[in-house]
Parts: C-alpha cells; sequence; structure tokens
C-alpha cells in the first residue's frame, strides 16, 4: 500500500523509501541509511509534531528522542527543505535553534 504524505510534504516531491516511511530507524545495525529513508523519518517525525501540538519542551523532548543520535553527516543527507521547515517548526513552537549561517544540520545536532 502506497504512502499518503502529508500534504506539505507532497508538495516537495522529494524522494522518501515507503518501507521504512513511519518506522524507527535502526542506527546500531548494519543497514546503510538512505537519503529517502532519512527524508521519510524527518516527514513522518515532523509530521507527528504538528498532529499532537506539542510545544515548547514537550516538542524539545520528543526532538531529542527521535533525532538526539543523529550526526552532521545525516542531516546532510536530508533535503535541504526538510531541514529547513523543520528547524523553523521548531523555532516557531519554543525549541531555540540558532539561525545563523552554519550549516543547518550542524545547528540541528547541536540542540539535540
Amino acid at each position: 500500500m502506497p504512502v499518503t504524505l502529508p500534504e506539505w510534504a507532497a508538495s516537495l516531491n522529494i524522494p522518501i523509501d515507503e518501507e521504512t516511511y513511519n518506522k524507527d530507524l535502526d542506527l546500531t545495525g548494519d543497514i546503510t541509511l538512505t537519503h529517502a529513508m532519512i527524508n521519510g523519518h524527518i516527514i513522518c517525525n515532523h509530521e507527528r509534531f504538528i498532529r499532537y501540538k506539542w510545544r515548547d519542551r514537550k516538542l524539545h523532548t520528543e526532538f531529542k528522542e527521535e533525532f538526539g543520535n543523529w550526526n552532521e553527516v545525516m542531516w546532510k543527507a536530508a533535503d535541504r527543505d526538510l531541514r529547513k521547515g523543520l528547524r523553523d517548526y521548531l523555532r516557531k513552537y519554543g525549541v531555540y535553534i540558532t539561525k545563523d549561517n552554519a550549516l543547518i544540520g550542524n545547528n540541528l545536532v547541536k540542540y539535540t
């Protein structure tokens, strides 16, 4: 059954891995994470943040639980618009993420 993406994500027209969408990514195994797997994980969790309307400390806690083990390489593998959208969403709803000339992924790593 094909994955139905949220409207905001479908409009980006980026690759996602339908088999791993809405599943935890195994960061400890021998699986090589692909661009499409990483994109799908970000979209799925970003949508969860929106759906549950988490704000401030709860949003930061959930963000850290989902992305705390991510490094700059993983963030860089994600679509740029997804990184930017997640950063802006976190900032809008109470999670301070630096918005400077540094790479978005590097700033997201700092706050997990």
